[in-house]
Protein backbone atom coordinates (compact mmCIF):
# COMPACT_ATOMS: atom_id res chain seq x y z
CA UNK A 1 0.00 0.00 0.00
CA UNK A 2 1.39 3.50 -0.68
CA UNK A 3 -0.14 6.31 1.21
CA UNK A 4 0.65 9.95 -0.18
CA UNK A 5 -0.18 13.59 0.84
CA UNK A 6 1.15 16.84 -0.86
CA UNK A 7 2.73 18.09 2.10
CA UNK A 8 6.02 16.56 3.70
CA UNK A 9 5.07 17.19 6.93
CA UNK A 10 2.23 14.88 6.78
CA UNK A 11 3.76 12.20 5.08
CA UNK A 12 6.50 12.10 8.12
CA UNK A 13 3.48 11.83 10.02
CA UNK A 14 2.30 9.52 7.82
CA UNK A 15 5.20 7.56 8.22
CA UNK A 16 4.69 7.52 12.26
CA UNK A 17 1.66 6.38 12.24
CA UNK A 18 2.52 3.53 10.32
CA UNK A 19 5.18 1.99 12.24
CA UNK A 20 2.74 2.97 15.66
CA UNK A 21 0.13 0.48 14.12
CA UNK A 22 3.07 -2.12 13.88
CA UNK A 23 3.85 -2.42 10.23
CA UNK A 24 6.98 -1.92 8.44
CA UNK A 25 7.78 0.87 6.08
CA UNK A 26 9.08 -0.16 2.84
CA UNK A 27 7.79 -3.76 2.65
CA UNK A 28 4.05 -3.27 4.39
CA UNK A 29 3.33 0.02 3.55
CA UNK A 30 5.20 3.02 1.79
CA UNK A 31 4.64 6.60 2.13
CA UNK A 32 5.36 9.54 -0.18
CA UNK A 33 4.91 12.99 -1.30
CA UNK A 34 2.41 13.42 -4.18
CA UNK A 35 2.08 16.41 -6.23
CA UNK A 36 -1.54 16.95 -7.93
CA UNK A 37 0.18 18.91 -10.27
CA UNK A 38 2.96 16.52 -11.22
CA UNK A 39 1.89 13.08 -10.56
CA UNK A 40 4.42 11.65 -12.61
CA UNK A 41 7.49 12.57 -10.36
CA UNK A 42 6.13 10.85 -7.71
CA UNK A 43 8.86 8.07 -7.42
CA UNK A 44 7.44 5.03 -5.35
CA UNK A 45 4.20 4.83 -7.89
CA UNK A 46 6.78 5.28 -10.94
CA UNK A 47 8.64 1.93 -9.70
CA UNK A 48 4.97 0.79 -9.74
CA UNK A 49 5.52 -2.60 -11.70
CA UNK A 50 1.97 -3.20 -12.13
CA UNK A 51 -1.55 -1.44 -12.28
CA UNK A 52 -3.82 0.08 -9.80
CA UNK A 53 -6.93 -1.28 -8.71
CA UNK A 54 -7.78 0.95 -5.40
CA UNK A 55 -7.48 4.70 -4.95
CA UNK A 56 -9.07 6.17 -1.90
CA UNK A 57 -9.10 9.67 -1.15
CA UNK A 58 -10.03 10.92 2.18
CA UNK A 59 -11.32 15.10 2.77
CA UNK A 60 -9.74 16.03 -0.27
CA UNK A 61 -12.28 18.31 -1.69
CA UNK A 62 -12.48 21.67 0.87
CA UNK A 63 -12.41 25.11 -0.29
CA UNK A 64 -8.51 25.52 -0.56
CA UNK A 65 -8.24 22.60 -2.83
CA UNK A 66 -11.36 24.30 -5.02
CA UNK A 67 -8.63 25.27 -7.80
CA UNK A 68 -7.27 22.47 -7.91
CA UNK A 69 -9.60 20.22 -8.48
CA UNK A 70 -8.83 20.10 -12.61
CA UNK A 71 -5.07 18.45 -11.37
CA UNK A 72 -6.62 16.29 -8.69
CA UNK A 73 -8.89 14.77 -11.35
CA UNK A 74 -5.87 14.09 -13.79
CA UNK A 75 -3.95 12.95 -11.18
CA UNK A 76 -6.79 10.38 -10.74
CA UNK A 77 -6.55 9.24 -14.81
CA UNK A 78 -2.95 8.91 -14.39
CA UNK A 79 -3.90 6.62 -11.35
CA UNK A 80 -6.05 4.52 -13.09
CA UNK A 81 -3.99 4.70 -15.96
CA UNK A 82 -1.47 3.42 -14.66
CA UNK A 83 -0.13 0.05 -15.71
CA UNK A 84 -2.40 -0.05 -18.24
CA UNK A 85 -3.21 -0.02 -22.36
CA UNK A 86 -3.24 3.61 -23.01
CA UNK A 87 -1.27 4.17 -19.69
CA UNK A 88 2.08 3.28 -18.18
CA UNK A 89 3.94 0.40 -18.98
CA UNK A 90 2.24 -2.72 -17.99
CA UNK A 91 3.50 -5.51 -15.27
CA UNK A 92 3.54 -8.45 -13.76
CA UNK A 93 3.41 -8.65 -10.00
CA UNK A 94 2.30 -5.28 -8.26
CA UNK A 95 2.99 -3.60 -5.20
CA UNK A 96 0.18 -1.24 -3.62
CA UNK A 97 0.34 2.24 -4.20
CA UNK A 98 -1.47 5.13 -3.50
CA UNK A 99 -3.68 8.21 -4.35
CA UNK A 100 -3.56 11.29 -4.10
CA UNK A 101 -4.05 13.77 -0.86
CA UNK A 102 -4.76 17.68 -0.81
CA UNK A 103 -5.56 18.02 3.48
CA UNK A 104 -6.36 14.15 4.13
CA UNK A 105 -3.77 10.90 3.95
CA UNK A 106 -5.11 9.09 0.99
CA UNK A 107 -4.35 5.39 -0.19
CA UNK A 108 -4.55 3.49 -3.49
CA UNK A 109 -3.75 -0.47 -3.85
CA UNK A 110 -2.81 -2.32 -7.07
CA UNK A 111 -3.75 -5.78 -7.52
CA UNK A 112 -1.94 -8.68 -8.83
CA UNK A 113 -1.74 -8.22 -13.12
CA UNK A 114 -4.23 -10.79 -14.22
CA UNK A 115 -2.67 -13.95 -15.84
CA UNK A 116 -2.22 -14.77 -19.50
CA UNK A 117 -4.74 -16.94 -21.41
CA UNK A 118 -3.97 -18.82 -23.77
CA UNK A 119 -5.05 -19.93 -27.20
CA UNK A 120 -4.75 -16.03 -28.77
CA UNK A 121 -3.78 -15.46 -32.65
CA UNK A 122 -0.14 -16.02 -33.77
CA UNK A 123 0.17 -18.74 -30.92
CA UNK A 124 0.52 -15.65 -28.42
CA UNK A 125 -0.55 -15.59 -24.90
CA UNK A 126 -3.45 -12.82 -24.21
CA UNK A 127 -4.30 -11.40 -21.20
CA UNK A 128 -7.85 -11.06 -19.84
CA UNK A 129 -9.56 -7.22 -19.21
CA UNK A 130 -8.16 -6.10 -16.06
CA UNK A 131 -10.54 -5.23 -13.16
CA UNK A 132 -11.24 -1.17 -13.76
CA UNK A 133 -9.45 1.09 -11.00
CA UNK A 134 -11.83 2.41 -8.55
CA UNK A 135 -11.49 5.66 -7.35
CA UNK A 136 -13.83 6.12 -3.65
CA UNK A 137 -13.34 9.32 -2.55
CA UNK A 138 -14.93 10.13 1.22
CA UNK A 139 -15.76 14.19 2.79
CA UNK A 140 -16.71 15.75 5.48
CA UNK A 141 -19.23 18.80 5.79
CA UNK A 142 -17.23 22.32 7.11
CA UNK A 143 -19.18 24.77 9.07
CA UNK A 144 -20.14 27.59 7.17
CA UNK A 145 -18.96 25.78 3.71
CA UNK A 146 -20.61 24.76 0.51
CA UNK A 147 -20.62 21.03 -0.40
CA UNK A 148 -17.77 20.75 -2.78
CA UNK A 149 -18.76 17.25 -3.99
CA UNK A 150 -21.14 18.33 -5.75
CA UNK A 151 -19.24 20.67 -8.70
CA UNK A 152 -16.43 18.27 -8.22
CA UNK A 153 -18.55 14.98 -9.37
CA UNK A 154 -19.85 16.84 -12.40
CA UNK A 155 -15.92 17.39 -13.16
CA UNK A 156 -15.20 13.82 -12.63
CA UNK A 157 -18.31 12.92 -15.50
CA UNK A 158 -16.76 15.73 -17.43
CA UNK A 159 -13.60 14.07 -17.49
CA UNK A 160 -14.73 10.48 -18.15
CA UNK A 161 -15.61 8.93 -14.86
CA UNK A 162 -18.58 7.06 -13.96
CA UNK A 163 -19.70 8.46 -10.96
CA UNK A 164 -21.81 5.87 -8.03
CA UNK A 165 -23.04 7.18 -5.16
CA UNK A 166 -23.54 7.90 -2.37
CA UNK A 167 -22.86 5.16 -1.37
CA UNK A 168 -25.67 3.92 1.41
CA UNK A 169 -25.29 0.57 2.19
CA UNK A 170 -22.41 1.44 3.70
CA UNK A 171 -22.45 0.76 7.88
CA UNK A 172 -23.46 3.86 9.42
CA UNK A 173 -20.53 3.63 11.65
CA UNK A 174 -18.66 4.47 8.55
CA UNK A 175 -20.62 7.70 8.98
CA UNK A 176 -19.85 9.04 12.58
CA UNK A 177 -18.02 8.66 15.42
CA UNK A 178 -18.81 8.26 19.04
CA UNK A 179 -17.20 11.19 21.07
CA UNK A 180 -17.64 11.19 24.93
CA UNK A 181 -18.02 14.61 26.62
CA UNK A 182 -16.37 15.75 29.38
CA UNK A 183 -12.87 14.00 30.62
CA UNK A 184 -14.02 10.61 28.76
CA UNK A 185 -14.66 8.37 32.02
CA UNK A 186 -17.13 5.63 31.94
CA UNK A 187 -20.62 7.17 32.01
CA UNK A 188 -19.72 10.54 30.40
CA UNK A 189 -22.43 11.53 27.75
CA UNK A 190 -21.57 10.68 24.31
CA UNK A 191 -22.00 12.53 21.07
CA UNK A 192 -23.08 11.63 17.59
CA UNK A 193 -20.42 13.17 15.38
CA UNK A 194 -20.91 12.83 11.62
CA UNK A 195 -17.92 12.36 10.03
CA UNK A 196 -18.38 11.38 6.28
CA UNK A 197 -21.26 13.60 4.19
CA UNK A 198 -20.56 11.36 1.53
CA UNK A 199 -18.76 7.85 0.02
CA UNK A 200 -18.80 8.13 -3.44
CA UNK A 201 -17.71 5.46 -6.02
CA UNK A 202 -15.84 6.56 -9.44
CA UNK A 203 -14.92 4.80 -12.03
CA UNK A 204 -12.76 5.61 -15.15
CA UNK A 205 -14.65 4.96 -17.98
CA UNK A 206 -12.02 3.17 -20.93
CA UNK A 207 -11.83 3.62 -24.33
CA UNK A 208 -10.95 1.86 -27.61
CA UNK A 209 -7.59 0.14 -27.07
CA UNK A 210 -8.11 0.00 -23.35
CA UNK A 211 -9.10 -2.47 -20.73
CA UNK A 212 -12.59 -2.80 -20.67
CA UNK A 213 -14.66 -1.82 -17.65
CA UNK A 214 -15.66 -4.56 -15.14
CA UNK A 215 -19.11 -4.37 -13.72
CA UNK A 216 -20.25 -3.87 -10.66
CA UNK A 217 -23.03 -2.25 -8.30
CA UNK A 218 -22.80 0.50 -6.35
CA UNK A 219 -21.65 -1.35 -3.69
CA UNK A 220 -20.38 -4.59 -5.23
CA UNK A 221 -16.62 -5.05 -6.05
Amino acid sequence: MLLTDGHPLVVEQLAGQVRRNGLELGRDVVVAELDWRAPDRCEPLAELGGFVELVVGADLLYLETEPLFGDLLKTLTFLCRHGRRGGMGRGGRTRPATTPSGGGASAAAPSESAAAAAGAPGGQAASPPLPPCRVVLVWGPRAGAKDLGIPFLALARAAGFKVEGPLECLPEELYRWDVAKGPGKEGAEVEHVQVFHGIYKIVLLTRAGEDDEAGGGECGG
